[in-house]
C-alpha cells in the first residue's frame, strides 16, 4: 500500500514539474521593430496598434496571415514622432490617439496612418528634449480626451485637439489617468498625491499617496462603490474611496510601479519590484503571492479565463491561475520584458525589449490538468485499466460524477 502511494507521489512530482516548466507556446506571428517595445498594444476593428522605441506607430491588420517565416508585415508605419513611444494608443473614432518622448499627444487615421493633428503638451521652452513623462495613455469619454504631461497639467482635449481646461498638479504627471462612473477623472502626480478632478476641470479632493508614483490609477465598481487602487513609491498598493478617504493599504517590500489590474470578483493583482506578484482582497488581505518571476514587475496585468498574465524583466510572461498563484505556464523572449499583455480572441499579444512583438496562441489546455485527472490517469497506467474500461468509467462518471470514487480508492489500495 505504501509503495502505491509512494508511486503515486512520484507520479504527481513528474508532471507537476512538466507542467510548471517554460512551454513551447505557440507563435503565431511575430515582427521585429527597430527596438524595445515597453508598453501594451491596442486593438479596434481587428487592428492591432503598438508603438515602439523606435519612434514609430506601427499598425498590424489582424485578418491577414503571416508569411512562410512566421512574420506578419505592418499594414502602416507612423513615423512622425521624433523620440520613443511609451505610451500604450487610445482610439476613438477611427483615430489613434498617442504621446511619444517629443512632449506631444499625436492623432493618427486608423486606416491609412496619416497624420491628423499633433498638440504639445509641456513648456514651450522645452521643446525638442526628451520628456521622461510622455508615457500617459489618453482615457476618453463622450468624445474628451484626458492625458498627462510632464508639465504637471491634466489635459482635457477635444477630438480636434482643441484644448477645453488643463488642472495643475504641481509636479510631472508620469502615469495615465482613469474615469469613474460620474466623470471624474483622477490622476496621480509625481508630488506624491491622488487627485480628484470634475469633467469641467475642478478638485474634487486629493490624497497623499506616501511618496511620488509610476502607477497609474484602476476603478472598480463593487458593492462599496466605486474603488481606486494604485500602487506607490511607498511600497503600498493603496485602496481609496470615491469620497477620497483611505479605504487600507497593503504593503509590500518594495516600489509599486505597475497598474493594478481587478478581476470580476473583485480581486486585485499586482507585481512590485520586490519581484513578487500578488493577489490582494477586496478586503486588504493576501489572497495568495508569487515568486516565480526572478526581475522587476513594472507594469500592469491581464485577467482572462482564470488566468492572470504579466511580464517581468526577467525576459519572461507568465500564466498563473488566479485560485492560488499556480503557474500554468511561461514564454520567454530574447531580453527584458515591461510590458502589459494584451488579449483578444485566444491570442496574447506582448511586446519585449528584444524589439519584437508576439502574437501567440493561448494553450486550449490551460488549466484542465487536475490533481482528479492525473490521478485517474495514475491507476489507467499503473492498473493496466484497457481503454475501453477507461472509457466505460468515464461515461459512468458523466451520468455520476462521484461514481468512480469508490473504484478510485479500491484500485489506489490494491
Amino acid at each position: 500500500m505504501f509503495k502505491k502511494f509512494l508511486n503515486y507521489s512520484l507520479f504527481l512530482l513528474f508532471f507537476t514539474t512538466i507542467l510548471t516548466a517554460d512551454t513551447d507556446v505557440k507563435i503565431l506571428w511575430k515582427y521585429k521593430t527597430g527596438h524595445y517595445i515597453v508598453n501594451g498594444a491596442t486593438i479596434d476593428n481587428n487592428m492591432l496598434y503598438v508603438g515602439s522605441g523606435d519612434t514609430n506607430l506601427y499598425a498590424f491588420d489582424l485578418t491577414k496571415k503571416p508569411n512562410a517565416n512566421g512574420i506578419l508585415s505592418p499594414k502602416w508605419i507612423f513615423t512622425n514622432p521624433t523620440l520613443q513611444i511609451v505610451s500604450k494608443p487610445a482610439v476613438l473614432n477611427g483615430v489613434v490617439y498617442f504621446t511619444a518622448n517629443d512632449g506631444y499627444l499625436y492623432a493618427v487615421n486608423s486606416s491609412y496612418g496619416n497624420e491628423k493633428w499633433r498638440r504639445y503638451l509641456g513648456d514651450e521652452s522645452l521643446k525638442g528634449e526628451h520628456h521622461e513623462s510622455s508615457n500617459s495613455t489618453p482615457a476618453i469619454r463622450n468624445n474628451t480626451l484626458y492625458v498627462g504631461s510632464s508639465d504637471g497639467n491634466l489635459y482635457s482635449m477635444n477630438s480636434d485637439g482643441t484644448i477645453n481646461w488643463k488642472f495643475q498638479t504641481g509636479s510631472a504627471i508620469v502615469n495615465s489617468p482613469a474615469i469613474g462612473k460620474d466623470g471624474t477623472i483622477y490622476i496621480a502626480s509625481y508630488n506624491s498625491y491622488l487627485y480628484a478632478v470634475t469633467p469641467k476641470g475642478e478638485e474634487k479632493w486629493k490624497i497623499s499617496l506616501g511618496a511620488a508614483t509610476m502607477s497609474s490609477p484602476t476603478i472598480f465598481d463593487g458593492e462599496d462603490g466605486e474603488i481606486i487602487y494604485i500602487g506607490s513609491n511607498d511600497y503600498n498598493l493603496y485602496a481609496i474611496k470615491s469620497d477620497g478617504t483611505l479605504k487600507w493599504k497593503y504593503a509590500t517590500d518594495n516600489v509599486i510601479q505597475a497598474q493594478p489590474t481587478v478581476d470580476s470578483e473583485g480581486t486585485i493583482y499586482v507585481g512590485s519590484l520586490d519581484k513578487t506578484f500578488y493577489a490582494i482582497n477586496g478586503d486588504g488581505t493576501l489572497k495568495w503571492k508569487s515568486e516565480v518571476a526572478k526581475g522587476y514587475i513594472t507594469k500592469g496585468a491581464t485577467v482572462k479565463d482564470g488566468i492572470v498574465y504579466f511580464t517581468s524583466d526577467d525576459w519572461k510572461l507568465y500564466a498563473l491561475n488566479t485560485k492560488d498563484g499556480s503557474l500554468e505556464w511561461s514564454f520567454m523572449s530574447n531580453a527584458p520584458m515591461q510590458v502589459p499583455p494584451t488579449i483578444d480572441k485566444g491570442v496574447i499579444y506582448v511586446g519585449s525589449q528584444d524589439d519584437y512583438i508576439y502574437a501567440i496562441q493561448l494553450p486550449e489546455s490551460q488549466n484542465i490538468i487536475t490533481s482528479d485527472f492525473l490521478t485517474k490517469l495514475f491507476v489507467v497506467i499503473y492498473q493496466n485499466i484497457s481503454i475501453d474500461d477507461f472509457n466505460y468509467w468515464v461515461d459512468r462518471e458523466k451520468e455520476n460524477p462521484n461514481w468512480s470514487d469508490e473504484n478510485l480508492t479500491k484500485a489506489m489500495l490494491e
